[in-house]
Order: structure tokens, then sequence, then C-alpha cells
């Protein structure tokens, strides 16, 4: 019976291959160099699903260094969402996700999906005229 639940939930996958339907850039409004990024997906169908976990790292195919678990939060429009922040502007990241169950058993990963993040914009040129000079006299 444990066997037949594993391979049941590792072949889940196939479902998770179009997990990452959507990359949207999620601004911060801040002067500090970091982005944000969302994902949206369609929910997992089996009912022994209890959670998402989004992978992610700086180079392609792995390792993914970092992990972000969405848990199992309440679809919006018929999808799941999570995001990622603290990413640098100016890198690629590499992103995969996985379905878990309660029990620790989780899925193998849906197909990478990449991700640049903008470059801050420079900051804008001072245009403050200079002070007029003061001290002068007509001799």
């Amino acid at each position: 019976m444990i066997a037949r639940y594993r391979k049941r939930f590792l072949n889940i996958s196939v479902g998770l291959a179009t997990v990452l339907l959507m990359v949207v850039l999620v601004s911060s409004g801040t002067a500090f160099a970091e982005c944000s990024v969302e994902f949206s997906w369609s929910p997992n169908p089996e009912s022994f699903v209890t959670g998402y976990k989004i992978y992610y790292g700086t180079s392609q195919g792995g390792p993914y260094s970092f992990v972000v678990d969405v848990g199992n939060p309440a679809p919006v429009d018929g999808l799941i969402h999570g995001t990622v922040s603290g990413l640098t502007d100016g890198n690629t990241y590499y992103f995969v996700a996985t379905a878990y169950a309660e029990d620790g058993l989780e899925s193998d990963s849906c197909a990478e999906v990449s991700y640049t993040c903008p470059d801050s914009p420079p900051s804008p040129p001072d245009t403050t005229p200079p002070s007029p000079p003061t001290g002068l006299g007509v001799h």
C-alpha cells in the first residue's frame, strides 16, 4: 500500500509540468536592488497534496540553493499563487516547483523556468540649478 501511494504521489509530477504557468514581476517600489516574482499554477487534483515548494538558484539545472514553502493557499480565480522575493536586480534565477504530502513525500519537480530581474533604473540626473554667485562686486 505504501509503495502504491508513493508511486502515485511521484507520478503527479506529470501534472506539475505545467505548474509554473505565469511569471509576473511584482514591483517592490523601493530603491533597494531586489525584486520579487509571482508564480501561479493550477492546483493539483490529488487530495493528499498539502502544499507546494518553489526551489530556485542562479545556476541553470540546479543546484537550487533556496526554497520557499508556499503552503497550500486557497486558489484565486482557479490558480494557486506563490511569491519569491528578495531577489537581486540584474541576476537570472532558475525555478522549479514540487507538491508535497503531509507525510513528507514530495513530487518530482516541474519543468524549470527562468527569470531575469531587471536592473534598477539609474537615478535621475540632478537638475537643480546652481546657486547664484555671492560676494561679487563691480569695481
